[in-house]
């Protein structure tokens, strides 16, 4: 009978965790209301994910001093990070680095005194020279942290399923000498081809070198800032913004498709977009043309992810599979307990399965889903699309947690 029950409490298997990093942006909002506490007030941030484990910042405000703290929110885990924090300026920018970074090490499996090591803090400044600096700006304080994991293990329970992750394939390089695009171009050896088929010099040169990975990318970025060549318009919400057709044709079918039965007006090709900002067409030609997203500043990371998300919904419009690849992965890496919801919502709207089998299981792992069921957005999720809401149920296998 013993050995059956041995049998029934298979031990936990341990993954190894790789080296790796993330930033948090962590804005204390309406900082006067914790003004004048004798005993301090603990903030929490909303958690993140970096390395496979859930974090969480902390700010620590007593009567004297200010500080900021990492928390591992992840149970039966051990790890070993370095973590450093920087108070910034919102209006200008400026930094003043409050947390050198140092290592430290958590693990969530031993209790210590009744207490599990599963946080740490360091020193800021005290809380005068806070409230008279610049960093102090409409009762708020921005802190941008970052987070090295340097190593670490995370035991999961053997029958856990596996967490579902957004595999991005590699770039296979520039797609202009493929199908009826490669006719195109190679028409052009002909006195007769080139009259009919003009081309932009740069792409000839883009061609002929057969160069890849970042030359394509800074030949991409050229060809795409100069404008050299450019022989289609796009209309943006008012907006004019050139292109070339044979590029934006190689890596979009729907794109491809309009431009073919594209008629020309007074000499030029024109295409009206009505349904997206400005610059988001701009990072979706940018990928277009480099593969590659813009680079986003620290302080803008929620804007960077609003960035993404209508970049997702711009590749299942435009059938740019691989765009949509990278944008799952970045959402996938950015799910909290606040936004999964939403986010399974739009993946399940726009066909991209990967994120949201990303999304599900975030929900129902590490004993998450009651606090996402307490959100507004789960509550939404429920009512706009019940038939996600039941692949959710089915896939946990354990309805009485709703």
């Amino acid at each position: 009978m013993a050995a059956h029950n041995d049998s029934l409490h298979t031990p936990p298997t341990p993954i190894a965790m790789e080296a790796c990093h993330g930033t948090h942006v962590f804005e204390v909002r309406n900082y006067s209301l914790h003004r004048g506490l004798c005993f301090g007030s603990i903030l929490r941030s909303s958690t993140f994910r970096v390395g496979g484990c859930e974090w969480r910042r902390r700010a620590v405000l007593d009567s004297l001093y200010v500080a900021v703290g990492i928390e591992l929110v992840t149970m039966d885990a051990a790890v070993t990070v370095s973590f450093g924090a920087d108070l910034v300026d919102a209006a200008t920018g400026a930094r003043h680095p409050a947390v050198h970074p140092s290592a430290v090490g958590f693990d969530t499996r031993c209790v210590v005194g009744g207490l599990s090591q599963d946080w740490c803090a360091n020193l800021v400044m005290r809380r005068s020279q806070l409230e008279s600096s610049a960093f102090l700006r409409g009762d708020r304080v921005v802190i941008d942290c970052n987070l090295w994991v340097i190593a670490g293990t995370r035991w999961v329970p053997a029958d856990a399923p596996p967490m579902a992750e957004v595999a991005v394939p590699p770039h296979q390089g520039t797609h202009l000498c493929r199908g009826r695009w490669r006719l195109r171009w190679e028409k052009m050896g002909t006195r007769e081809g080139r009259r009919q088929h003009p081309a932009p010099p740069m792409l000839l040169l883009v061609l002929a070198a057969g160069w890849r990975g970042e030359n394509e990318k800074h030949l991409g970025r050229m060809l795409l800032e100069e404008g050299d060549g450019a022989d289609v318009t796009f209309e943006v919400q008012g907006e004019s913004i050139r292109a070339h057709r044979a590029v934006v044709a190689s890596r979009s079918p729907v794109f491809k498709e309009e431009l073919q039965g594209l008629m020309q007006e007074h000499g030029e090709y024109r295409i009206a977009i009505s349904d997206m900002q400005p610059d988001v067409f701009r990072a979706l030609l940018r990928f277009i043309y480099t593969d590659s997203l813009p680079n986003t500043d620290p302080l803008s990371k929620g804007d960077s992810l609003e960035m993404t998300r209508h970049l997702l919904v711009a590749a299942d419009r435009y059938g740019m599979h691989r765009l949509q690849l990278v944008c799952a992965s970045i959402l996938s890496k950015s799910l909290d307990v606040e936004n999964v919801s939403a986010t399974l919502d739009l993946a399940d709207r726009h066909g991209c399965s990967a994120l949201k089998d990303a999304c599900i299981d975030y929900i129902i792992a590490s004993k998450r889903m009651n606090d996402v069921a307490r959100t507004e957005g789960y509550a939404r999720l429920k009512r706009s699309c019940p038939s996600v809401f039941l692949e959710v149920l089915e896939k946990a296998g354990q309805l009485h947690k709703i």
